[in-house]
């Protein structure tokens, strides 16, 4: 072929030797020496291979320009490539928990604002993201983010510690289960999402609500069901009992208003078709008629997880921690938590002696799988490795 080929199946070079016969071919015609040769070891077979190798480069940095914008893209170049199409890539969140605390101490006490604590069992340390002041025997719950991004467990009834000092009059009570932070979005999550926003110019359709959900700033997890039937509920891809006949139900986890989901959901609701959920919002439509919109705010499905691992080294720890982690981040919504994909990613990541891993999994973490519920996304919870 005449120099890279830009084909159906992308941008296609050529091989060095393809690039010298091509030279070769354009001296004999520009000299007009049909018989001209440029054998090896030759001046001229020196001048045409050295003509090949650069040029051979030259069309691998063109190639390698070519894929950076492009679906195969990977890092920074596939960013630049979506922020082209108006998306850009999740960022990881912290986790947060509201923490109660008593102060025992005879007098007020001021806790100012990224005050430490921490987990004592898994060492996790998080800050306070407010000042209070604190009586005399009195109480307050105090709003805390954790100090790292990513998926930081925040369980019901952890066991707190104070790291800044002077705060040992100021007893902790049972905090209830917090909001799991998340990892930032990866190469093939924001693939994903980049393919479904093809979808957005077809206004009515699922593929459209869910990329436009999606969208909205704050929104870390998004999923429609519709019901296309006349009878009430559907089974798959989940059960929802009691999803009216003709209807669908946005669930998320979301900081966004209500307000702005429901102007997001109208903007891509079919005409005619009813929205459902526990929540709702107003809109006022084209006609200055003031519509309902509803949504189901989606709530955490805890997986608390055992490993009980033979034959592998504490040293795998780390990688086995990793790996779950990113097993968890390509869930959503509606997910299950399977035990054996747990033990399949946990082995991946373990040693070449590892001959047996067992993962308990529920709320309770007796082994058995957390089905997917609608309205919940999977949200990892304690997690315990044991080395028989």
């Amino acid at each position: 072929m005449a120099g890279p080929q830009l084909t159906s199946a992308g941008l296609v070079i050529q091989t060095v030797t393809e690039i010298a016969a091509e030279a070769l071919g354009q001296l004999r015609t520009n000299a007009n020496q049909p018989g001209l040769t440029a054998d090896p070891g030759t001046p001229l077979g020196a001048i045409v291979q050295t003509i090949a190798d650069r040029e051979r480069s030259e069309q691998e940095a063109m190639q390698a320009l070519y894929t950076s914008f492009s679906l195969d893209a990977s890092g920074a170049a596939l960013d630049r490539v979506a922020q082209a199409f108006g998306l850009a890539r999740l960022p990881a969140t912290k986790s947060v928990v509201t923490v109660p605390v008593t102060n025992t101490a005879g007098g007020p006490v001021t806790i100012t604002l990224g005050s430490q604590l921490r987990d004592t069992a898994t060492g996790e340390q998080f800050e306070t993201t407010a000042a209070y002041t604190i009586g005399a025997g009195a109480s307050d719950n105090l709003a805390c983010v954790a100090n790292d991004s990513g998926a930081v467990p925040v369980p019901a009834g952890i066991t707190w510690a104070w790291i800044t000092s002077g705060y040992s009059a100021v007893t902790f009570g049972s905090n209830a289960e917090g909001t799991q932070g998340t990892v930032a979005e990866t190469d093939a999550q924001l693939r994903s999402r980049w393919l479904v926003s093809y979808a957005v110019s077809g206004a009515g359709t699922v593929d459209s609500m869910i990329t436009a959900v999606l969208a909205l700033a704050g929104t870390t997890a998004g999923r429609v069901y519709e019901n296309t039937a006349l009878t009430l509920g559907i089974t798959s891809p989940v059960i929802i009992s009691s999803l009216p006949a003709k209807s669908f139900v946005v669930a998320l986890v979301t900081t966004a208003t209500a307000a702005q989901i429901a102007s997001t959901i109208w903007d891509h609701k079919p005409i005619g078709i009813e929205s459902w959920g526990s929540s709702s919002g107003t809109v006022v439509d084209a006609q200055g008629v003031t519509q309902t919109v509803y949504y189901e705010p989606a709530t955490a499905l805890t997986a608390n997880i055992v490993l009980t691992v033979t034959g592998s080294s504490v040293a795998y720890d780390a990688a086995i921690t990793a790996a779950i982690v990113t097993l968890f981040a390509a869930l959503t919504i509606g997910d299950s938590v399977i035990a054996q994909r747990v033990e399949c990613a946990a082995l991946d990541a373990s040693g070449p002696d590892t001959v047996l891993v067992e993962a308990n999994i529920n709320a309770a973490g007796n082994g058995v799988d957390l089905t997917g519920i609608w309205n919940k996304y999977p949200s990892q919870g304690t997690f315990t490795i044991n080395h028989v």
